[in-house]
C-alpha cells in the first residue's frame, strides 16, 4: 500500500451534448464501451464486459509503441444514473498492482449529461504507484474518446 495520499483519488466532471440515456449506454453495452475505453492512441485488442452485479470486465489495450496493458474489473452497481465497479491494473504475470474503485454518475436532460466519475485508490503495490500517477489523464483521454463517439450518435 502506498501513502502518496494526493494521488489516491481523481474525481472528474465532464458535460456531454447527449442524454443520460445515450451515454450510459456507451458504458453499457460491450461495443460502444470497448471503442473509446483507454487511453489516447490505445487499441483494445480484446474487450469483454459483463455490467450487471457482480459481472466481470476484461480488457486488453495496446499502445501506439505495441506496450500491452490489462485491465480486469467487477461490477457493483449498474443503474442508468449511476455506475460503479473496481478495476485492477495488472501486471505481465496477470496479477494485480493497482486497485481502483470508480464510481460514476450520469446526470442530465434531455439533450445534455453531466458525467461525474470518483476515482479512488483502494490498493497500490509498489510497482502500480506509476499508474497512480496517469488516472486522470488516462480518463480524461478516454472521456475524450467517449465524447467524440456520443458525437455521432446525436
Amino acid at each position: 500500500m502506498t501513502n502518496n495520499r494526493e494521488l489516491r483519488e481523481v474525481t472528474i466532471t465532464r458535460d456531454f451534448d447527449a442524454t443520460p440515456q445515450v451515454v450510459f449506454e456507451d458504458w453499457i453495452y460491450p461495443n460502444k464501451f470497448c471503442s473509446w475505453w483507454g487511453p489516447k492512441g490505445h487499441v483494445n485488442s480484446h474487450c469483454q464486459i459483463h455490467p450487471h452485479e457482480g459481472g466481470a470486465m476484461l480488457v486488453q489495450m495496446e499502445a501506439p509503441d505495441g506496450a500491452v496493458r490489462q485491465v480486469k474489473g467487477l461490477f457493483h452497481e449498474v443503474k442508468p444514473d449511476r455506475i460503479v465497479f473496481t478495476t485492477y491494473e495488472l501486471d505481465e504475470a496477470g496479477h494485480p498492482v493497482l486497485e481502483v474503485m470508480n464510481t460514476v454518475i450520469f446526470t442530465g436532460d434531455d439533450d445534455q449529461t453531466t458525467l461525474s466519475i470518483r476515482a479512488q485508490v483502494v490498493n497500490a503495490k509498489p510497482e502500480g504507484v506509476k499508474y497512480m500517477a496517469m488516472m486522470e489523464q488516462v480518463w480524461r483521454e478516454s472521456l475524450d474518446k467517449l465524447a467524440m463517439l456520443t458525437e455521432k450518435v446525436r
